[in-house]
């Protein structure tokens, strides 16, 4: 019931920011021609968002936030802001990786929408942080090998639903581009597609 909620809205997020990533590079790409413009224009608007946000919650891998997440329930804003201080940082050149921040919004998402759902902030965190790692990877086997690593076998039957619907809600989207897609989430059917960026 509410795991699988749960994992509809993390798909949900999940095609969001997949979108924001592919968006925001193709439009640095048409707005600036070369690749310095762009980073310096990216380095501008993190600069900007840095003062706006102070804290650096939302700057680098944001491990301390994370781990809190866990314990006291975030704010409503938290995954939005990373989720623009992770498109803007990707698109304009900066290198680092998506995982972490994927982490990052799973879990602060999770967090906040346990106030939502009136349920433990840990429990929240953690199916959520799941979920929106496989909506954004297309990898629910290795969503589940990782939650059963971090959490425990006796969490996967509250997963296994969350997991299966974020993994269909999240479409031929991913963070990786050159990730191929062979069969249909939705019918037996061969695809054999490229993941949409």
């Amino acid at each position: 019931g509410m795991s699988a909620l749960m994992g509809l809205i993390c798909g949900i997020l999940a095609l969001l920011f997949c979108a924001m990533l592919m968006y925001s590079e193709e439009f640095l790409k048409s707005m600036f021609k070369t690749a310095y413009m762009r980073i310096f224009f990216a380095a501008c608007v993190v600069v900007v968002l840095t003062v706006l946000f102070p804290g650096g919650q939302f700057n680098g891998a944001g491990t301390e936030y994370i781990a809190q997440s866990f314990a006291v329930r975030a704010v409503w804003y938290a995954f939005l802001i990373k989720m623009v201080f992770t498109a803007v940082s990707i698109s304009g050149g900066f290198k680092g990786g998506e995982i972490i921040p994927s982490l990052f919004i799973g879990a602060v998402f999770g967090s906040f929408f346990s106030g939502v759902c009136s349920m433990p902030v840990g429990f929240c965190a953690a199916i959520c942080m799941i979920c929106f790692f496989c909506g954004v990877t297309n990898c629910p086997i290795a969503s589940i090998i990782m939650a059963a690593e971090l959490f425990g076998a006796q969490c996967l039957l509250m997963l296994f639903p969350a997991v299966a619907v974020s993994y269909m809600i999240s479409g031929y989207f991913s963070i990786y581009k050159s990730q191929k897609i062979v069969y249909s989430k939705y019918r037996s059917v061969f695809v054999d597609r490229k993941a949409k960026r």
